[in-house]
């Protein structure tokens, strides 16, 4: 950009910068895929590999070794056991496909990089003869057959024993029912507002009832205060193995293990363990 009263071969320029900020990537915490627990032999591996890695722990253990060093211990356990054995959850990885079945996958991408890389004519047909598209779609009906079977049997068992949630679970999973979202308002009426609008002018005015609500017409005074009563007889005994047991079996599955990521589903798989574990843990503190 050049004004006309200036004599000059340079020819200025006029630009616009705009500044980003460098996004901090986004920490992901990797998850077991405790689904496989629900195949017999991978749950009876895991169950025995975690008493044999306890059964070390316990000759080596040194009575002096503080708490934190104890619950160090007992998560390496695990975390190792389950890395081992379960491994972690693959993003998008169906529940009942078997290893098997992945291992005929990654067999396929393999002859099929084979084949687009190969010139000679010859070997690329005999590769396309070799094609496993027809085994993979065998093995993979084969795993979620079984995977069906394996949840009707859960869900009678679970049936027969009153256990309700459980088989409303499992139901929903077998159905492929997934939970349904709505945006609609409605007013006080129970009619459904379509306009904006009217939509953010029913949000305020349900905010203003429940925000802006009058003072209580019988506040609590001191007195009633002082008249609250006071437990002192706290049981100091140690925790018993059947209070930990009662805890660990009303953890709810599927949750988040937290920083040291295990899973409730992965303390109940051998709960004699865990809870002679806990009760030495819990009555060292």
């Amino acid at each position: 950009m050049r004004g006309a009263g200036i004599y000059s071969d340079h020819q200025l320029v006029r630009n616009k910068i705009k500044l980003k900020r460098k996004q901090q990537p986004k920490v992901t915490r990797r998850k077991f895929d405790t689904s496989k627990l629900q195949q017999t032999t991978i749950r009876s591996k895991f169950k025995n590999e975690l008493k044999n890695r306890f059964d070390v722990l316990q000759n080596y253990e040194d009575v002096e070794d503080s708490v934190e060093k104890k619950w160090q211990h007992f998560e390496n356990a695990y975390k190792e056991t389950a890395q081992k054995v379960l491994g972690y959850k693959k993003k998008g990885q169906k529940p009942w496909i078997s290893k098997e079945s992945w291992d005929l996958v990654e067999e396929r991408i393999k002859l099929k990089r084979d084949i687009e890389q190969t010139t000679s004519s010859r070997i690329k047909q005999n590769l396309i003869k070799q094609n496993l598209i027809m085994e993979v779609k065998k093995s993979m009906r084969r795993d979620k057959r079984e995977w069906a079977d394996d949840l009707a049997s859960r869900a009678e068992q679970a049936a027969g024993n009153g256990r309700m949630k459980e088989l409303y679970d499992i139901t929903k999973t077998l159905s492929n029912d997934k939970g349904r979202t709505s945006n609609a308002v409605k007013d006080k009426s129970g009619n459904i507002l379509t306009e904006q609008s009217a939509r953010r002018t029913r949000w305020r005015e349900h905010f203003e009832e429940v925000l802006n609500r009058p003072l209580p017409t019988n506040p609590v005074s001191e007195e009633l205060n002082d008249q609250v009563t006071v437990i002192e007889d706290i049981s100091d005994k140690h925790i018993s193995k059947a209070e930990i047991r009662t805890a660990i079996r009303k953890m709810k599955n599927g949750k988040s293990g937290g920083k040291d990521e295990i899973t409730a589903e992965l303390l109940k798989v051998d709960i004699d363990t865990t809870v002679d574990w806990h009760a030495g843990l819990f009555n060292t503190i």
